[in-house]
């Protein structure tokens, strides 16, 4: 089947073995049903929503499989529900859920991750950039932006505590190989 123009150029055309061809312009369906597809649906190059408003993909109860591939250039991301709930969960018990934070240089030269490891139960933080300024450093009261004024904790690349503000009077006990007494510093 096909159908023409008026200058006699296919615009749509069905052949033999039922694949179904838009050679001019687009398909444009206008009912509220929208169109289906019952097996798969391919796209070649990109799925864009020109008609300004968010693009809809949802799969009634089931979840959603993008099958291992990596989401290039996506910009930022927003989980926007009452109860928002983010889990990373690993396929198989041999291997760790991870999460990196990193610029353009490789992991093991500068970022930081959390993982559990499952073959211990244990939650772990990790700086990878090897030099003392690789800290983990906790801010609260932040109004959104860390600062100097709102640094509470640094635990350095080597291993030292630094407290900033405030005092050690609510801390239940440190345990430590040396004396602490009186006029001490910790």
């Amino acid at each position: 089947l096909q159908i023409k123009d008026n200058n006699a150029t296919n615009i749509f055309t069905v052949r033999d073995d039922g694949v179904a061809l838009v050679q001019k312009n687009y398909l444009y369906v206008t009912n509220t049903g929208g169109a289906y597809v019952q097996h798969t649906l391919r796209v070649r190059g990109e799925l864009t929503n020109d008609g300004g408003n968010d693009l809809s993909i949802s799969s009634g109860s089931s979840q959603i499989d993008f099958n291992n591939r990596n989401f290039v250039d996506v910009g930022d991301v927003t989980i926007s529900k009452q109860s928002p709930l983010l889990t990373l969960k690993t396929t198989s018990n041999s291997t760790d859920p991870e999460i990196r934070l990193q610029s353009n240089s490789a992991f093991s030269n500068e970022g930081f991750g959390i993982f559990y490891d499952n073959s211990v139960g244990e939650a772990v933080f990790q700086t990878t950039y090897t030099n003392n300024a690789a800290s983990l450093k906790f801010h609260t009261a932040t109004g959104g932006s860390p600062s100097s004024s709102n640094l509470r904790l640094t635990i350095g690349g080597d291993g030292n505590f630094s407290f900033h503000g405030g005092n050690l009077t609510s801390v239940a006990a440190i345990n430590t190989t040396s004396t602490i007494s009186a006029g001490s510093t910790i």
